[in-house]
């Protein structure tokens, strides 16, 4: 931990699949591109964790060491460097229509979002529309909604919980049409609903396993939440 109260931590990773390069920036421009490297603010929990990535080599800032190594994990998974892709070269590798593709850019691999949440929010957004006028609704949200680095240079998408306090003409106001924006609030309201229905059954299991009260019925015969 340094002097601010926050642990850096590092890991080199080997890819799966040996042709890795770190792709571009995304478009919403949440993960920047800096030098040769990525860099991107996320969050895990309520932790804001600075992931960078150079190479092979990822390293996270955060309050917690298990933040900064989930953060890690998000950003592995985005940029595609434990995806094993030998299976789909050799068999896509001499195909008519993308062999070509497959054999000059053998690097290339799938770009995702570090945070689901994340990618369901902006999967809305892109409903029915152009993919320039979504990435303009993506920032616009961002710049009035996201959550801000301790520095303030860098932004994270805006979270369930501040989009689930949002009324409808406050999203169709960043070009979000009446649908989606109703679409997007009820989105994060029913994540919230779900999140703090898996804390209250957590805590009532803890009480139950300390034996503060008694198993209820109810609690063994609906177990239909989410993981």
């Amino acid at each position: 931990m340094d002097r601010t109260g926050f642990v850096l931590v590092r890991e080199v990773v080997t890819p799966r699949w040996a042709p890795f390069r770190l792709g571009p920036g995304s478009l919403d421009g949440l993960t920047r591109r800096r030098g040769n490297g990525l860099v991107r603010l996320l969050h895990v929990g309520d932790e804001p964790v600075v992931v960078a990535a150079s190479g092979t080599v990822f390293a996270a800032r955060a309050p917690s060491e298990a933040a900064a190594r989930e953060g890690i994990a998000r950003m592995r998974f985005a940029t595609g460097v434990d995806d094993e892709l030998a299976g789909f070269h050799a068999r896509f590798r001499d195909d008519p229509l993308i062999g070509h593709v497959v054999r000059a850019r053998p690097w290339v691999r799938v770009r995702r979002n570090p945070d689901p949440w994340q990618t369901l929010a902006w999967a809305i957004t892109e409903q029915l529309i152009d993919s320039d006028r979504a990435v303009r609704i993506q920032r616009a949200l961002t710049r009035r909604w996201g959550r801000r680095s301790a520095c303030g240079t860098m932004r994270d998408a805006p979270a369930a919980a501040e989009l689930a306090r949002r009324c409808q003409p406050e999203l169709q106001s960043c070009d979000l049409s009446a649908g989606r924006s109703l679409a997007l609030i009820r989105a994060s309201r029913e994540l919230l609903n779900r999140r703090m229905a898996r804390a209250c059954i957590a805590q009532r299991f803890r009480q139950i396993l300390t034996g503060a009260e008694s198993m209820p019925f109810a609690l063994i015969e609906d177990h239909s939440f989410d993981s």
